[in-house]
């Protein structure tokens, strides 16, 4: 998929939050994600498992990944149906 696709890709979806996912890439979201360390999470997680409830598009789930989480699994029911880009 070369980035003209991508980017046409990303149009299409319901995003949650805005999102740089380089090559200048950035998600058309309602809102940037907070900082995980500024409300309190550790400013390191390094191999720890993190569980992301709620997780949307997963924007804290990729801060976990980059704080050093050995794993993060992002769930979010209300994104499994009858959402907005379904």
């Amino acid at each position: 998929m070369n980035i003209e696709d991508v980017k046409r890709r990303v149009e299409e979806i319901y995003w949650t939050h805005i999102l740089d996912l380089g090559n200048g890439i950035v998600t058309p979201g309602l809102w940037p994600p907070g900082n995980l360390s500024m409300m309190g999470c550790p400013k390191a997680l390094r191999g720890m498992r993190v569980l992301d409830l709620c997780a949307a598009d997963g924007a804290y789930s990729f801060q976990a990944e980059r704080l050093g989480a050995a794993s993060v699994l992002a769930t979010d029911s209300y994104l499994w149906g009858d959402a907005p880009g379904d």
